[in-house]
């Protein structure tokens, strides 16, 4: 906002308008500079969503390879059972699981229901 516009009697500022305690060449780069980080904020606003956009986006593409991981590997495990079971036949999944030293979690296994989720 403008306050006033004046011509001071100093000598340090002979012949130039004051506006608000400016003289009107630094309240053109004031206006100019307060653009300037307007448009850049604006550019950073535009870049937060676009990497909002791009994160999600990976994210969901890691959660497409966990999944599909973690299909692959309780396949495995399941082969791997029925195979060992020819020389355990007390063998289960989670006594197999527990000697291989897996996750639980990592392959979906939950031993309430005894079976990959």
């Amino acid at each position: 906002a403008v306050v006033s516009t004046q011509s001071t009697g100093s000598p340090f500022n002979r012949g130039r308008d004051v506006v608000g305690g400016l003289s009107s060449a630094d309240h053109i780069k004031l206006t100019q500079l307060k653009k300037k980080v307007e448009e850049k904020k604006s550019l950073l606003r535009k870049y937060e969503h676009l990497e909002k956009s791009r994160t999600s986006g990976e994210e969901a593409q890691i959660k497409e390879w966990v999944g599909k991981w973690r299909g692959v590997s309780q396949e495995v495990l399941e082969r791997l059972l029925t195979r060992a079971k020819h020389q355990d036949n007390n063998l289960d999944m989670e006594k197999l699981i527990d000697q291989l030293g897996i996750s639980d979690r990592h392959v979906g296994f939950d031993r309430e229901e005894g079976w990959f989720t």
